[in-house]
């Protein structure tokens, strides 16, 4: 090889390490950039295209100089059952998107989408190759969660800021509680990303550079209090996206780097110790009771979630009698049957408010809102509150039912929830009075008009089977279960059909089998025991070299309640995670602090 020759490849060799290094620190930031015809690159997706150029040009480069025989290459690849199972997985996708019998361009859309985080496995498998180079990818990985850990943090104190519609629409909250997400368009992304990046912090006590001439005990202390630091923060911004299933894996992510990497010493052990402890303590402090918001201990029971918000009314008369367009106030009762107080004041308070429906030879009619009342005092859970509602009467004479229902500000109606309203028959009489906007009335009776709240896991899970049934072997088309389930669900409780087709399957290998078939589950499976044996045996190669096996491992593991193929952060992570967990490299782990060691 020439000296000219080895001088460019050199290069290429370093500038697709720094890209990948860079696509490991930006994966979390995506944004918006520009359209490609039909297709939106966002940020992330353009670290990752100019990534795989850099590798792509070395590879080509290599390959005109014939100094790697494609047949070699092959041979080596049909040896290692990991990238034996990544080709397999690709092939199926590819398949079944041309075979997909509805939305094929989409789907063929998610198979070029797929197609990028399988280069990205073979790129990191062949530039990655040294354990300096894993450790500088895993730390390109720990510094970008990081940072994104701490635009969290800023998110909790300026919720409002316009800083975030770079990211995303708008803001996520379950029962009224703010779940964060930081720079991620969703919080349960943001919790996938950083309970993945939290395996990795925790080894990074056992690679910080310090040096020998300090004592080893103070080595020992800095290594563990920045592993715990950078592992502190992820625990608490994961527990602010309010995912309980991140939360579960994050525990279990602790667990295992407490048993496995022992060979960090106890900086690693320190570090993973005090991570878990903080999760518990966050977790189990709402639980108990032990802190004044009790909406987190809410949204930790889930087998308390279609509890939240619950009303029974106590009405007066049988049938009312109002005069069109006149204002009165009807006195009542309502009693809190839910698990959460009602704040009778604030930005978070729940109003007493109504519905109009009218049934007549058109069909159905909805007045949608009504006047707002205010409660005249908070409301415990379980507690019965007296109210003077006030109620406006139509514009149109006729027999009409007032549905009595509330409101928590800028969350819920309670209706939208399954809760039953208060229906009183009234009787609307007197003269038709001209000036209803247009826009007060529509043509569907409440529980039509009213969007029915997500479906639950069991019923998109039932949902992913019949999907199955229809086409057993290659499923619907990939990323298709969230266009086509509508089809194949039951209603909500109120009758509504489901129609917002952002909603997966909440677990990978529900939406893997609607979507892919046997034939993707089965490749799903090879390619998890093809990592678990590969895992078992990288278990033995170091503190980094574990923290990759487990990181990739919360991914199946919070698999099991949702699903991550969709979102550049977390399938670019993924694919990354595969190759460093499968890779032979052994990383230049520090060498653990004797207990007994002098300064």
């Amino acid at each position: 090889m020439s000296p000219g020759s080895k001088h460019a490849e050199d290069h290429l060799q370093s500038a697709a390490r720094a890209l990948l290094v860079a696509l490991a620190f930006v994966l979390p930031f995506e944004t918006p950039i520009c359209h490609v015809g039909p297709i939106l690159i966002t940020s992330s997706e353009l670290a990752l295209y100019l990534a795989l150029a850099a590798w792509g040009l070395g590879v080509a480069w290599n390959l005109a100089r014939g100094a790697t025989r494609i047949g070699d290459a092959l041979r080596s690849g049909a040896r290692d059952p990991v990238a034996r199972a990544v080709v397999l997985w690709m092939v199926v996708v590819a398949v079944s998107a041309v075979a997909a019998p509805e939305h094929r361009p989409a789907a063929l859309k998610f198979a070029l989408r797929t197609l990028s985080g399988v280069l990205l496995y073979f790129a990191v498998r062949d530039v990655a190759r040294t354990g300096r180079d894993a450790t500088l990818v895993v730390l390109g990985v720990v510094g970008g969660a990081t940072l994104s850990a701490a635009t969290a943090l800023v998110e909790n104190v300026a919720p409002d800021a316009g800083l975030w519609r770079l990211f995303r629409p708008g803001a996520f909250a379950a029962t009224g509680l703010r779940r964060t997400s930081g720079a991620f368009a969703y919080p349960t992304i943001a919790a996938m990303y950083w309970e993945a990046a939290l395996a990795l912090a925790l080894a990074v006590p056992a690679l910080l550079p310090l040096r020998r001439t300090a004592p080893a005990a103070d080595r020992a202390g800095l290594r563990g209090a920045v592993g715990g630091g950078l592992a502190g923060l992820l625990v608490v911004v994961l527990v602010f996206t309010v995912t309980r299933s991140a939360l579960v894996s994050a525990g279990l992510a602790c667990l295992a780097m407490l048993y496995f990497a022992r060979e960090g010493g106890a900086p690693v052990r320190l570090a993973a110790g005090g991570a878990l402890a903080l999760l518990i303590a966050m977790v189990v402090s709402p639980l108990t009771g032990h802190q004044p918001d009790a909406r987190l201990g809410e949204r930790l029971r889930w087998w308390r979630d279609g509890e939240w918000y619950r009303a029974s009314y106590a009405l007066g008369h049988a049938r009312l009698r109002m005069t069109t367009g006149t204002t009165t106030e009807l006195p009542f009762s309502i009693r809190n049957t839910g698990t959460l107080p009602w704040a009778s004041d604030g930005p978070e308070a729940v109003d007493l408010s109504y519905h109009w429906e009218r049934k007549g030879p058109e069909g159905t009619r909805l007045q949608f809102e009504g006047l707002r009342t205010l409660l005249p005092r908070d409301v415990a859970p379980g507690d019965t509150v007296d109210v003077r509602g006030l109620v406006k009467a139509p514009n149109e004479p006729g027999r009409y039912t007032l549905r009595w229902d509330l409101l928590r500000r800028g969350v819920t109606w309670f209706s939208a929830g399954g809760s039953a309203t208060g229906d009183q028959p009234v009787d609307v009489v007197g003269r038709r009075l001209h000036g209803t906007r247009s826009d007060d009335i529509v043509a569907e009776s409440l529980e039509e008009w009213m969007a029915p709240p997500s479906p639950p896991r069991r019923a998109l899970w039932r949902a992913a089977v019949r999907l199955w049934w229809q086409r057993p072997l290659l499923g619907v088309g990939p990323d298709n279960f969230r266009r086509r389930y509508t089809e194949v669900i039951a209603p909500a409780p109120g009758g509504q059909r489901y129609s917002d087709d952002r909603i997966h399957a909440n677990n990978l290998y529900f939406e893997t089998l609607a979507d892919l078939g046997l034939a993707g589950i089965a490749t799903l499976a090879a390619l998890m025991v093809a990592l678990a044996r590969v895992g078992r045996a990288r278990l033995q190669a170091g503190v980094l070299a574990v923290a990759c096996v487990v990181a990739l491992g919360t991914f199946f593991v919070h698999g099991l309640l949702d699903y991550f193929f969709e979102f550049t952060p977390t399938y670019g992570l993924f694919w990354l995670l595969v190759a460093l967990a499968s890779g032979g490299w052994r990383a230049p782990d520090a060498t653990p602090e004797p207990a007994s060691s002098q300064p």
